[in-house]
This record gives C-alpha cells, structure tokens and sequence, in this order.
C-alpha cells in the first residue's frame, strides 16, 4: 500500500484525488491519495512521518516553501521558483518538480489549438502565471505580461524576452490580443466583459467557479476548462510516484471531477485523537446537531463500550456500531466515529457516500498520553504502546480509503483545529 496526498491552504475544493485515485484504478495499483491541509511546510515532514507517504503534490500557498523541504529540485522548478510536485525515493531522498509546464502544453493540445504566432496576454506573474508564460513563448507565441508590481512584469519580460505593459493599460491589451489567460489568484478578477470578443482564447487558471467563463462563453469566446491543466499536470506526477504509464484517451474527467454532495460529517481517526472534542465545537460553529457514536451506543445498550467488550465481544459490539452509525448519519450532523469504525467495509462505504469525512490525525504516542482510565478496552494489555501500534498501523489503509481531508490534532489547540475545519468545509460545500 502506497500513500500520496496534495497540501494547500485551503485544500478542501482539491480535485487531484479524484484524478490520482482513477489513474490507480486504471494501472491496476493499490495506492491511496489524500487531502492534506496543513497550515505550514513544516507540518509536511509529520504527515511524512506518521502516514508513509511516498510524494505529494503542493498547491498554493506552499510551492515555494516546498523548497526548504526538498533535497534537490528539477531546472524546471528552479526556474518557476515553484515546487509543485515532491518525490520520495526508497533512500528517502526528496526531490521537487514543477509538472505545470506539462499542464499548460495539455490544455492547448486538448483543445487543438495552436499558440504559433498568436498574440497572447498573462495576467499575473505567480507561479501559474509565469509557467503559462513561458509555455506560450516556448511555443512561438507572442507573449504580453502584466502584474499589479510592474517591476516583477519588466523584469520577466526582459529575461524571457516577451512584451508587457503596466496594469491601467489592460483593457488595450486585452481587446488586441488572440489568446487571454488569466492567472491571477482566486477570487481576483481584472477583466471587464466588453473587452472580449468572438474568437478569442479565454482561460482563468483556477478552475472551479468563474464568473467570467460564462460571460466569455455568452461573448462567442473559447474558452478552456482550465480543469484540464490539473489533468495534465498530474498524469507526469502520478508516473513520477508510481513508475507506471497510463492511458487517459478514453477518460470523461467530466463525469470523473463532478465533486462530492454532502449533508453530514464525520469526524474520524485512532482513539484519542480528539474526535469527540473537535466534533463537538465544530457542529456548534456549523450549528449543526453533534452525535457522538461510542456515547449513543452505550446509551442504547446501557452499559459502557468496554463492559460490552467484556460481556459480548468485539463482534457483537461492531455490529451494533454498525446499525447505529446507519440511523445517526443525516442531514446537518456532524458526528464523532469510534476509532474502529472504518474496519468494516459496509460502514466505509456509507460514510464515502454520505459524509464529508475528516481524518484527525496524531501520532500513537500522542495519543497514549491523553489516556486517562482503562476504558480502552483494546489497549487493556501488559504492552499497550505495542498493541496501541499495532492497531494503527492495521487500520490506516481504511482510514485513507474513507476520508475527504487529513488535519494533524497535535501540538495545536482546539480552536486553531475547528476554526480551520470550518473554513474548509464552508468551500467543499461550495465546490
């Protein structure tokens, strides 16, 4: 079993798993690819450290940090000054790559649409912006540049040998140009509708809702699904973290990106993690309705879980858990999982279906030194750091396999944790 994830801040609207996980289906593997959301690049080395991982893409606000990470990186990603995509080998050597050049080449190939010259403006010099910059000119396109810093603008321009102006003169370039792309970041937009005109190439490369498309569309413009440079960006990060080709010609990525509907949350992880904490504050700042499941099911029984353990056994308690899981998910409910949830199948395919699931993670021994009592019944042995590794190490294929993002609980407070859940789910309702 292999492991892989994306970092950004925020993370939630990510399509990438959706993308990595079918380019594992279609090469036969067995590899799982996470939602990471970190709040800075040195989180990164702990999600290393506790999930295995083997690579990861980087997204915005992190490409450039990722440099302090890595042990080496490509020319491509010293030039872009942009990291986007980590590799570990088996000697634990990291390597960062930029696989944006590969994304940008793609769009235009999908699209059929040749860049030889024709004029083309990029607004916005970030990462993205430069990347598309540098394909377009590479390609023989006559290129314009504009940033809100005309310096950065100037500057560029003179090392890649392309034109720009200052931003007022926007609007000229505009309405002159074959081939419009917009890299500016999320949210920000500088073109006004009655700029455009028939014919010409529209692109926002944040993919995902703008405004703009529609408007472009409505003016008799082409406009690209900047969705198709994430595609082509990933297929040479996934042969990069696997060492295997795929075959795409057939894929409706369509149908593949159409994203998640969701009515509830589920709040998942090993024992002790914090779920039953983070859960409850975080349905209070939702104003959802909290559910913990190990109190319901004792409740319903009428005696505590490791009574029911004692007296029952483990099977009989899942089966239980099972049922009940099965009545409590619905509409507006945040509810916190026992940390054995995931172990059967039928509970990993409902909580897929119909939760927004969040993985808490912290290390094992984080977690021991929030055990307070022997009502762990698991971790009732004479070597309970032992079993307590055992167990998670059992149980981390079906924690990956379940959930929609992965959030560390360790060495932060409770608050920091909700605050940024929040924000992430606010746009994965969105997205």
């Amino acid at each position: 079993m292999s492991i892989f994830g994306v970092i950004g801040k925020p993370i939630s609207h990510s399509k990438s798993p959706d993308l990595m996980n079918l380019y594992f289906r279609l090469s036969w593997q067995t590899g799982f690819y996470l939602r990471l959301a970190l709040n800075n690049i040195g989180e990164l080395r702990k999600f290393f450290e506790l999930l295995k991982l083997k690579g990861v893409n980087v997204t915005s606000p992190f490409k450039e940090d990722a440099f302090s990470f890595v042990d080496k990186v490509s020319e491509e990603a010293k030039w872009a000054n942009a990291v986007n995509t980590i590799v570990v080998n088996e000697s634990g050597e990291s390597s960062g790559y930029n696989t944006d050049f590969s994304g940008v080449k793609y769009v235009f190939d999908r699209y059929n649409v040749s860049v030889k010259d024709k004029r083309a403006v990029v607004i916005g010099l970030g990462g993205a912006g430069k990347v598309c910059a540098r394909v377009l000119k590479d390609e023989g396109g006559e290129v314009t540049v504009v940033n809100r810093t005309l310096e950065k603008a100037r500057n560029f321009a003179l090392q890649e040998g392309c034109s720009y102006v200052p931003i007022d003169h926007l609007e000229d370039v505009v309405k002159e140009v074959d081939i419009v792309i917009s890299a500016l970041p999320r949210g920000v937009d500088l073109i006004k509708e009655e700029w455009l005109r028939p014919g010409q190439v529209f692109m926002d490369a944040n993919y995902g809702v703008s405004p703009l498309k529609n408007v472009a569309k409505e003016k008799g413009c082409v406009v690209f699904d900047s969705l198709y440079w994430l595609v082509g960006q990933s297929i040479p990060a996934f042969e990069m973290f696997t060492g295997r080709k795929i075959n795409t010609d057939e894929v409706s990525f369509s149908e593949v990106l159409k994203g998640k509907d969701f009515d509830a949350i589920a709040i998942i992880g090993f024992m002790l993690s914090g779920k039953t904490a983070v859960g409850r504050v975080l349905a209070d700042r939702l104003g959802w309705e909290f559910v913990d499941l190990d109190a319901t099911i004792e409740a319903r029984a009428g005696k505590k879980i490791r009574d029911i353990f004692e007296q029952d056994g483990e099977e009989k308690f899942r089966l239980a858990e099972s049922e009940i899981l099965r009545r409590t998910i619905g509409r507006k409910k945040v509810v916190s999982c026992g940390g054995g949830v995931v172990i059967q199948r039928e509970n990993r395919e409902l909580l897929k279906r119909k939760c927004f699931n969040i993985w808490l993670l912290c290390s094992v021994d984080e977690a021991l030194k929030r055990k307070t009592s022997d009502d762990r019944p698991l971790l009732n042995v004479e070597d309970t750091r032992k079993r307590a590794y055992e167990i998670f190490k059992s149980r981390i294929e079906f924690y990956a396999d379940v959930s929609d993002i992965v959030i560390l609980n360790e060495g932060k407070n409770l608050s920091e944790v909700v605050e940024r859940l929040y924000e992430e789910i606010r746009i994965a309702l969105i997205s």
